[in-house]
Formats: structure tokens, C-alpha cells, sequence
């Protein structure tokens, strides 16, 4: 739960720099902590270590966006959820933030100006993180929205660029520069992830552990199945 940690370190960090400020001054970096922070406060958070290795062979990062799993139920069960990753072979943890929120006539409009005409109940906007050990947590550059109608099934999904401040994507460029071919790979890759444990938990094919932690508890998911389910979502990518 590292990332998790640095995030809300971060945040608190913002937010008193604001509170000793004698006057106020509009801060997009502080701001953007912030609103992840209020989101992750409020959220259920989950290891979700184990499922990596099965979702890998189902959904490799590198697939032009075609996302190899079939989902049948990505409906909320929280309004917020954190489920990070870690494994001994990857350079770094895996976090995404996924927020769901009702349809409302703005969202069902920016999904008409997509293409998306099939109607939803649902709007999930997966944002993805990374971080290298010993080192800053960073979003990256895309984000994932998910539209799901009344049944929890999928309608359709877009990959667009992140709003994030110019500070973290200088930060972003220094950092991973030598993957920066992947980013949007990388961010859809991490995202689904965070979709497929929400599928096995609502579809009760994962087990649920409560683990308190320091500060917070998290739940550990751990697969009760080795059966992948197989079928094909399209993707749109917006520039």
C-alpha cells in the first residue's frame, strides 16, 4: 500500500501549505492531490497482488487497446475504490483509483460526442498510478472511463488524456521517458485491472480478507477460480 501512503502524504502536505498561506493562491498541482486524496479517504482500498498473474495472461499491456477480458458486472459497490498491485517482478507498484458516478446530462453528452449512443447507468473513471521504489508516486498521462448500464455489463469504454498539473508532467517525462511509447498501453492495462477485481468481487469469484492496517485497513483478494473468462470489448481512444 505504498502508493496509497504517498498519496495521502502528499495531499496533507498541500493542503497545510494552503492553510499557512496569508493570502490565497490557486495551486493546480495542490488542488489535483487534493481532490485524489478526498476521493481515496472515502475509499475501499484493495491488494489485489494475487490476481495479477491470470489477468496478465488475459490482458497483456501491449494490445492496442483491445481488452481481451469479457466483464459481467462492474457495478459499484463502493463510489470509490483503491486496488493496487504489487509483485516481486515489476520495477514498480501499480495503483488505480476508480471512481463511479451516476449518468447526469453532461456525461450522457460527452458519451453521444463519442460515439457512445447505447444507454448507461453508470460512469467508472479509472485513473492509473505508478511507482518505482524509493521514488515519487506519479499518475500517468491517460485515464480509463468505463460506461456501464443498469445490469453492471459494459457498454463501452474510452481512453483519453488525464488532466494533470505541468509540474507532475515534467515529473512524468523524467521519469519514464524510456516507456513513454506505452503510456496509454500502461494506463489501460493498470485500469482493467482494476475493473477485472471489481468483476470477481461482485461476481463472488475472488475471496474478500479484511487486513487492518496502521492507519487504515484494506482487504487482500485472492482467486477462488483459475477459469478466465474469454470474449473481446472495444476500446476508443481519444486524442
Amino acid at each position: 500500500m505504498k502508493i496509497f501512503k504517498d498519496i495521502l502524504k502528499q495531499a496533507t502536505a498541500a493542503t497545510d501549505k494552503q492553510k499557512r498561506a496569508k493570502f490565497q493562491v490557486v495551486d493546480t498541482l495542490s488542488s489535483f492531490w487534493q481532490n485524489v486524496n478526498n476521493n481515496n479517504m472515502k475509499a475501499k482500498i484493495f491488494d489485489a497482488s494475487s490476481l495479477l498473474a491470470s489477468f496478465s495472461k488475459a490482458s497483456p499491456a501491449v494490445n492496442s487497446f483491445a481488452r481481451d477480458v469479457e466483464y459481467g458486472n462492474l457495478s459499484p459497490f463502493a463510489q470509490s475504490i483503491w486496488v493496487e498491485v504489487v509483485d516481486s517482478e515489476l520495477p514498480a507498484h501499480l495503483g488505480v483509483a476508480l471512481s463511479y458516478s451516476e449518468k447526469t446530462e453532461q456525461s450522457a453528452e460527452w458519451a453521444k460526442q463519442n460515439g457512445i449512443n447505447s444507454p448507461f447507468a453508470w460512469v467508472c473513471q479509472a485513473r492509473s498510478f505508478i511507482k518505482k521504489r524509493y521514488q515519487q508516486t506519479l499518475p500517468l498521462k491517460w485515464e480509463w472511463m468505463e460506461y456501464i448500464d443498469d445490469k453492471g455489463e459494459s457498454v463501452s469504454s474510452i481512453l483519453q488524456p488525464a488532466d494533470i498539473p505541468q509540474y507532475i508532467d515534467k515529473a512524468l517525462a523524467s521519469e519514464l521517458k524510456s516507456v513513454e511509447f506505452i503510456h496509454h498501453h500502461l494506463c489501460a492495462f493498470i485500469a482493467n485491472l482494476g475493473l477485472y477485481a471489481v468483476d470477481l468481487i461482485n461476481r463472488d469469484q475472488v475471496s474478500v480478507t479484511s487486513h487492518p492496517g496502521a492507519q487504515y485497513s484494506y482487504y487482500v483478494l485472492e482467486n477462488k477460480t483459475n477459469v478466465l473468462q474469454s470474449g473481446f470489448n472495444w476500446t476508443r481512444c481519444v486524442d
